[in-house]
């Protein structure tokens, strides 16, 4: 009798940031063609209350911030406001 065993656990963080860009369709699409069958995201909240998803609460390793002192958070932006993603590869 084969057994539905879950470890050890294949799951693509941030959607496998390693080869692709993070938390992209082209990130998880990437991960599934390669059988991987558990996605892994955080999903945030915008000041206008819509949806993003992005590992990082604090936007200053993953998008472009001008003339900025600290930290900028994903709340603090509507979403037409959000900083460019800063290219990562």
């Amino acid at each position: 009798m084969q057994q539905n065993v879950l470890w050890p656990l294949r799951c693509a963080h941030r959607g496998g940031a390693q080869e692709e860009v993070e938390n992209t369709l082209e990130a998880f699409n990437n991960a599934v063609q390669n059988g991987i069958k558990y996605l892994e995201m955080d999903v945030h909240l915008t000041k206008d209350r819509e949806v993003v998803i992005a590992h990082d609460y604090d936007l200053s390793r993953t998008c472009l911030l001008e003339n900025t002192n600290g930290k900028k958070y994903i709340g603090e932006f509507n979403f037409d406001e959000l900083p460019p993603f800063r290219p990562m590869f």
